[in-house]
């Protein structure tokens, strides 16, 4: 059975009386942060996820929980937790879900995953975290502190920050997960080091990125450390390091008085423009800054406890792979039992933090994989389908043979399914494509739209209809094409092209392989489709195009060349009795007694056999497969529909539809056959992430029940009853039955938007 699936866009307008309420909010005026601005007008695509995945931390609650009391006020120290959620565009409900972790000076910031919801890091299991991180200079100031990416077992669970034995969260060089070294008169080192490690993040390990340098002496006067970076012989710079913030082996007293701590940072990593490209002038002030968004992979190995870092290892405009020096790398020997993990536990908190000091900037972060929500991959293949072969990286074809590009998205579990997939693969360049299809392993197989060939120039942009899931775990997308011949008769390349795949719990990228064209002295062409589909006790022609592509300046008569076909499994081509024109068209003729009754396979090319031609060789193969008995397909589907609008409502009240409807089934097949259309469709969401407080519903006429368009739900049927093509109209309904719209009295007033899915089966077993 062939299935078939379409969307439409659904919008109905609720209207109340509404009375709108503004609260103030201390923020920074947006004038007077336009890198702020600057960084969400280039935001990369990221995933959208509600406030349920990740929780900001509630500082209060955290000096609560571990010395049984809340802070004193002090207006001097920021006792608020600065992180805010939010959307790139808060219209949009699948926009780019982004943490801000800080934005002026002296802030703190936390954020975690929520295990209530499935997010966590499991280090029993391999897992991939990749994200954008933003940390960008503020109106041409000095940018500090900088954030740290955080795994963590503390008892504060999800509201754990670094706090002094005041309570008060620790900003600064701390970035909000290291310890306070705010004491500086006692000549305790013992006493100092457990001030300083006490007041870390505990049971935890952090990958901080630092984009101020502490370099300077203790500070008695402000009590801020400014001395973790300090290093007299070496050449300090913004950097990537980690460590154990709660481990003492971490910190390095200085016995000089005032004292202070240095850190002892694992893997230092130098990355001068961390915060951005930043241009200097003599006097030492900042003229100019270039800030962008980096990408992050960080990967957990469970079977070495290793813990391996990328930093800018993918484009911000193109999502394409950066390798070289640019891209900075880094594996860290991981001890678990540092996480004070007990009874077989092996799940962390994670998250970031975040702090600045005197200096500020804009911390802000977009994630494309969460560790437990979806582990998937994509990968990529060519096959050569006129040889029968895989197509190697650095290897060849010849001009015009068939290909095919193989993408394959592989679901490998964990809590969350991955859906609504959208592929956006790049066109490589001396690559036609012209057909595709996905193909699941459940068995369904869906067929890329025809226009998607035609109007694509970039790339083939296309979204899955199916959810991969446990059950149905993975998609291979399949794009049918051909190799073009080069114009100048020379070797051409064809370069890797990239993939990329956004779906609502992960987003991941592939690149194809490379490989070489052969150019042929002479080529054969087709522009009919594949498949042909015919009716049944039909003859087929093939019209088709030999090309010379020589360095003569005259062409040689392509008339005496010859025609080789094979059908179906036919060992060896057969010559074909055929008129060939000086051009080089003809058309292969196959009559209806040389086809199977369902299917027909074949496949040809053109020779010159006599040498009388110059010997010209042999052309490319082509190979076209005959479908008897027509097709059946969604002729027409309303783009956007909507229901009426209306000022109120009682309990359970239908709402009629509004303006044209149309999904249409166009049937060229044979007498006998049947087809089903199915609906399902999504809940009804307006701009603020309100659900409707009612259901998309379908009945057949005014006596039957609703059926829940959630669930996915019978339409319409039909069975031909002769040989005739048939157009038939599903939505042909009366006011009172079809789809319709069930509400409840109490809702916001808005306007809410939804997906039908149509899908339409071809029901071989209703035939008669």
């Amino acid at each position: 059975m062939n299935k078939k699936i379409a969307h439409i866009i659904v919008f109905f307008i609720f209207s109340l009386p509404i009375i709108v309420i503004f609260n103030t909010q201390q923020i920074i005026d947006a004038a007077e942060n336009k890198d702020f601005e600057q960084a969400l007008k280039t935001a990369p695509k990221g995933l959208h996820w509600d406030n349920a995945s990740f929780s900001i931390a509630d500082f209060k609650q955290a000096a609560i929980n571990r010395y049984g009391k809340a802070p004193s006020p002090d207006d001097s120290l920021n006792l608020t937790n600065n992180a805010k959620i939010f959307d790139v565009d808060p219209t949009d409900p699948e926009s780019t879900s982004v943490i801000e972790m800080t934005n002026a000076g002296h802030q703190t910031g936390a954020v975690w995953s929520n295990m209530n919801n499935e997010n966590y890091f499991d280090i029993s299991k391999d897992q991939i975290a990749s994200m954008w991180l933003y940390l960008g200079t503020i109106n041409h100031n000095e940018p500090g502190d900088g954030m740290a990416f955080v795994l963590q077992n503390d008892k504060n669970k999800n509201n754990s920050i670094a706090l002094t034995a005041d309570g008060i969260p620790v900003n600064g060089e701390s970035l909000g997960v290291w310890g306070a070294d705010w004491i500086h008169n006692d000549d305790n080192q013992d006493r100092l080091t457990k001030a300083i490690t006490s007041s870390a993040i505990q049971n935890s390990w952090a990958l901080e990125f630092d984009t101020f340098i502490d370099k300077e002496e203790a500070n008695s006067s402000t009590k801020e450390g400014r001395s973790f970076d300090y290093d007299p012989f070496k050449t300090l710079e913004k950097h990537i390091a980690g460590g154990y913030p709660a481990l003492k082996d971490t910190y390095k007293f200085v016995s000089y008085y005032p004292h202070y701590f240095t850190m002892n940072h694992t893997n230092y990593q130098a990355v001068p423009d961390l915060a951005g490209t930043i241009t200097k002038e003599k006097d030492g002030t900042i003229s100019d800054v270039i800030n962008r968004w980096r990408h992050v992979t960080i990967s957990w190995s469970h079977e070495n406890n290793q813990l391996t870092y990328a930093y800018n290892d993918k484009d911000p405009n193109t999502s394409k792979p950066i390798t070289g020096s640019q891209r900075i790398t880094s594996t860290f020997n991981i001890d678990p039992k540092n996480f004070g993990l007990t009874d077989g536990n092996t799940k962390l908190y994670w998250g970031f933090t975040g702090s600045t000091g005197n200096y500020s900037e804009n911390n802000l972060l977009i994630f494309e994989s969460i560790p437990s929500y979806v582990d998937a991959q994509a990968t990529t293949s060519i096959y050569n389908d006129s040889t029968s072969t895989a197509v190697p990286d650095g290897g060849s074809v010849d001009a015009l043979d068939d290909l095919t590009y193989n993408y394959t998205l592989t679901y490998k579990g964990w809590n969350k399914t991955w859906s609504q997939i959208k592929a956006k693969m790049k066109i490589p360049k001396n690559i036609t494509f012209t057909s595709g299809e996905v193909i699941y392993s459940n068995g369904d197989k869906e067929e890329l739209p025809t226009e998607i060939f035609k109007n694509a120039t970039d790339s083939i942009d296309y979204q899955l209809k199916e959810t991969l899931k446990t059950g149905n775990n993975s998609a291979i997308i399949q794009l049918h094409g051909h190799a073009n011949a080069p114009s100048n008769n020379l070797k051409a390349t064809v370069p890797s092209a990239h993939a990329h795949f956004a779906g609502d719990n992960l987003i991941t990228d592939t690149d194809t392989d490379s490989f070489t064209i052969i150019p042929r002295t002479i080529t054969l062409d087709s522009e009919t489709s594949n498949p042909i589909e015919i009716n049944k006790n039909q003859d087929v022609d093939i019209p088709a195009k030999i090309s010379f592509h020589g360095s003569n300046s005259i062409t040689p008569d392509l008339s005496k060349l010859s025609v080789y076909q094979k059908l179906n499994n036919q060992s060896m081509p057969t010559k074909v009795n055929i008129t060939i024109n000086s051009n080089g068209e003809f058309v292969l003729h196959l009559d209806k007694s040389q086809l199977n009754q369902f299917s027909t396979t074949i496949s040809f090319y053109a020779k010159d056999d006599t040498n009388t031609t110059k010997n010209l060789g042999e052309t490319n193969t082509i190979s076209r497969t005959i479908q008897i008995g027509g097709s059946v397909f969604f002729s027409e589907i309303s783009n956007n529909v909507s229901f009426s609008p209306i000022n109120s409502v009682n309990d359970k009240q239908l709402i009629t539809r509004s303006g044209n409807w149309h999904v249409k089934v166009t049937d060229t097949r044979e007498k006998g056959s049947g087809w089903i259309v199915y609906a399902k469709a999504s809940k009804l969401i307006d701009n603020s992430k309100h659900y409707l407080n009612g259901d998309i519903v379908y009945r057949s006429d005014s006596n039957d029940i609703l059926h829940d368009l959630q669930e996915s739900t019978n339409i319409a049927q039909h069975i031909k009853q002769d040989d005739n093509d048939q157009n038939t109209d599903i939505t042909l309904w009366t006011p009172q039955n079809g789809i319709l719209l069930e509400t409840n009295s109490e809702n916001n007033s808005g306007l809410y938007k939804g997906t039908i899915s149509w899908s339409l089966i071809d029901s071989i077993d209703q035939k008669k």
